[in-house]
């Protein structure tokens, strides 16, 4: 699969190991690899796994590998995807912490200074930094509120894996733990993070988050996120199972199970509505349907809740404190009930 591998093992002089899975990116990847190799963190290696691709991306990595003796490069004769691509980047990595690039994206030049040191000082198990979105097209920037949301969380005693549940690669993790919980990437297309931050975050709990520090998550039409095609909604849906077998499998609260339940139903559900604007078969969208219905008798806890929000898209309690006192919610109710009946006898 690979042309060159080197030996995995620990070395004090990387502080973090920076893992790249690339393919078909020769429009971004220079930008991403200069502000990998100009980081004011000087002890980092650069492990670039290009996987397959068919355009200059190979060719521009090895420049690189070239010009900077702390970057290895693996090619891969066949692709498999970006999440193997990270887990070969991973039992390659000899830093005292991993870390994650995509490489249509890029980092401020101190995002991983800033974020050993803050690991350090706090003895954090995880750091993350903070995240801005970039819309390639017009330009535009949006700043991620996703670390004020975690630290609320945290603050009310929530656990770390229910918090952090996206951005992935705006964080760095201590490689002795990554792999000794054997915590790696799913192989499905879409939402293969989703998987990695539950295991790694139900396993690594203590994090501290840096501010003024930057991840550019780059917005275009070519990336794989936006391709909704029948492989993108066939990968929500196995993200999903992954997740209740994880759970189901280790000791969470019913809370937290419900929280992770709950958020990734309302998820299927809105995707499920944004069918009808992608090029997707009724009987497809019937199959989805079912095959969320099926999962939904593999969790510990009674199903009938979580269909109710499925139907909804919601937390159900949000939804109940909504609704009026009295007949009227009393009415409501019995009319959504008799709503998720109908559409049962529908679909199955």
């Amino acid at each position: 699969m690979t042309q060159e591998q080197a030996p995995s093992m620990f070395s004090s002089d990387i502080k973090v190991s920076i893992i790249v899975p690339v393919f078909n990116v020769e429009l971004y990847i220079k930008e991403c690899l200069e502000s990998l190799i100009h980081q004011t963190l000087t002890d980092i290696e650069i492990i670039l796994i290009d996987d397959a691709s068919t355009d200059g991306s190979g060719a521009i990595c090895d420049e690189y590998a070239l010009r900077d003796p702390r970057v290895r490069v693996v090619h891969h004769t066949q692709n498999v995807r970006q999440g193997k691509s990270r887990n070969e980047g991973i039992s390659l990595a000899r830093g005292e912490y991993i870390g994650f690039v995509d490489p249509d994206d890029w980092v401020d030049l101190d995002f991983y200074e800033k974020l050993y040191k803050a690991a350090n000082k706090n003895q954090a198990q995880i750091a993350k930094g903070e995240t801005i979105r970039w819309k390639s097209v017009d330009g535009k920037q949006q700043k991620s509120n996703l670390n004020k949301k975690i630290i609320r969380g945290l603050n009310k005693k929530k656990p770390l894996y229910i918090l952090f549940d996206q951005e992935h690669w705006s964080a760095i993790y201590n490689t002795e733990l990554i792999k000794k919980y054997n915590i790696l990437y799913s192989s499905i297309r879409n939402s293969e993070d989703d998987v990695y931050l539950l295991k790694c975050c139900y396993f690594l709990d203590r994090l501290t988050i840096v501010r003024h520090v930057n991840y550019y998550y780059r917005i275009h039409p070519s990336s794989t996120f936006h391709k909704r095609d029948k492989e993108y909604y066939d990968s929500q849906l196995e993200c999903f199972e992954q997740q209740i077998c994880f759970l189901n499998e280790n000791e969470v609260s019913e809370y937290a199970y419900k929280e992770i339940i709950i958020k990734y139903i309302a998820r299927l559900s809105r995707l499920y509505t944004l069918m009808e604007l992608n090029i997707v078969s009724d009987q497809y969208k019937k199959d989805y349907f079912e095959n969320i219905i099926q999962m939904l008798f593999l969790l510990k806890l009674d199903p009938s809740w979580y269909l109710e929000s499925f139907i909804l898209g919601r937390n159900d309690n949000h939804f109940l404190n909504m609704l009026p006192y009295g007949r009227l919610k009393i009415s409501i109710l019995r009319l959504l009930k008799s709503r998720i009946f109908s559409l049962l006898k529908k679909y199955i």
